[in-house]
């Protein structure tokens, strides 16, 4: 299992940075209006981090990166047509990704309030998007020409998190997504990193 996944960060990583016609995030337009160049290589982290591990159940001499995102949103479904929100990735490795990128990346994505925990009084840490962050900039510029990410970006404004709807929306809208564009790829990375972040980090707001 460790050789399959070495295997797939070195095609996903290849993949993200290539200047492919698949619009990558090195030569995006939008992502270099809005980030700098050491940000952009900790997005390509980022996307490649999740890419692999929703296709880490494929044949690695087949990837075709696209065809894993049908497959992973399909599991996605099920899971929640059971009443589960199971995102499928370690969030230790999650963790340890963290720290690969930069202090100012993450801070141009995320940052941390404090929720109650359910029926009790312990107060825990809470990862959300930082509204006056890059990332969120991001959505905006690049959701000027693309529905699906104008649809989140309008709707993560006006919740301030990621909302049920929000949520329902990207499982139901999916097979409309063009997953040649990379910046919609980025979008469903970051927001499933983020919620797995949400559902699974269970640590005492100080």
């Amino acid at each position: 299992m460790k050789m399959l996944y070495s295997i797939l960060t070195i095609i996903l990583v290849a993949f993200s940075c290539s200047s492919s016609p698949d619009n990558p995030l090195a030569t995006d337009p939008t992502i270099g209006q809005v980030f700098n160049k050491a940000e952009t290589e900790d997005l390509t982290k980022l996307l490649a981090f999740f890419e692999e591990h929703i296709c880490a159940k494929q044949s690695a001499d087949s990837i075709n990166i696209a065809s894993c995102y049908p497959h992973y949103f399909d599991s996605l479904k099920k899971a929640a047509e059971e009443g589960n929100v199971i995102i499928g990735i370690p969030f230790d490795r999650q963790r340890a990704l963290y720290e690969q990128i930069s202090q100012t990346t993450f801070q141009e994505i995320w940052e941390f309030g404090k929720r109650v925990k359910s029926h009790t009084t312990d107060t825990l840490r809470y990862l959300t998007y930082r509204q006056d962050g890059k990332f969120v900039a991001f959505l905006k510029r690049a959701g000027s020409d693309n529905d699906a990410i104008k649809n989140y970006y309008e709707t993560l404004r006006q919740a301030g998190d990621i909302a049920p709807s929000m949520r329902a929306a990207l499982l139901i809208n999916y097979p409309f997504y063009n997953l040649q564009d990379i910046s919609v790829r980025l979008m469903l990375a970051i927001h499933y990193l983020t919620l797995n972040d949400q559902i699974l980090r269970h640590e005492k707001y100080e």
